[in-house]
């Protein structure tokens, strides 16, 4: 490990802060390094963002639980009919779960996007902060539905046993798309942190479509 952390030019601690528990003072050696450059403004920012994110992930987390739970409960149903060789029925009933996944979240998400200006007052944090949660929050309502139909066509496809496309549509896509539309556009644009959210969001629309011509073409039949 020696040798590998004097080629790389970084210390043990380098290597191993992702993989043990107590790494508190690595991280914040790490971060204090991220914003050595930042001016007082830039420093607010950042800690504005980051508070706002996670208090946005906090409740998003809760409301996520319905699209997660409904994909899931795709996969285990359609994944019986398939094993029963009701191929039939197995289409029949992944389009009306897909349908009835996208109007409950679709109820959901107008819940969630009209209490968004509620849920950052539980928090003890700037204005500032609540104000940006509270916009992250409204973004993740409003594509709630797009996530839904991407979570139950992804465990439509896996409950085929297309493992290969589920994980292109997983990890390939983000480290493909999602992530280099997030760091072209804070990296080289001065836009606003909501609208690159926004946009990264938007890039799922992809997936939609991709899952939406395998599912409707049934390869995972």
């Amino acid at each position: 490990m020696i040798s590998i952390a004097n080629v790389l030019s970084v210390t043990s601690d380098d290597l191993l802060c992702d993989n043990i528990v107590m790494a508190k003072a690595q991280f914040e050696k790490d971060t204090a390094l991220l914003l050595e450059d930042c001016n007082e403004h830039e420093i607010r920012i950042v800690k504005n963002v980051v508070a706002s994110l996670n208090i946005s992930n906090t409740i998003n987390n809760v409301f996520n639980i319905v699209f997660i739970a409904l994909g899931d409960s795709v996969a285990i149903i359609v994944g019986q009919l398939l094993g029963a060789g009701d191929m039939k029925k197995a289409r029949d009933t992944d389009n009306k779960m897909i349908a009835f996944s996208v109007m409950c979240c679709t109820c959901v998400a107008m819940v969630m996007f009209v209490m968004a200006p509620l849920f950052p007052m539980l928090y003890n944090t700037n204005d500032e902060a609540r104000e940006l949660a509270k916009y992250l929050i409204m973004i993740t309502a409003f594509f709630m539905p797009q996530n839904a139909f991407l979570h139950a066509t992804y465990f439509t496809l896996r409950s085929g046993g297309k493992t290969i496309i589920t994980f292109l549509f997983d990890s390939v896509f983000i480290w493909c798309v999602s992530v280099p539309i997030a760091f072209v556009l804070s990296r080289y644009t001065g836009i606003h942190v909501l609208v690159i959210y926004a946009c990264v969001q938007l890039a799922d629309l992809i997936k939609c479509v991709i899952g939406f011509v395998l599912v409707k073409k049934g390869v995972w039949l």
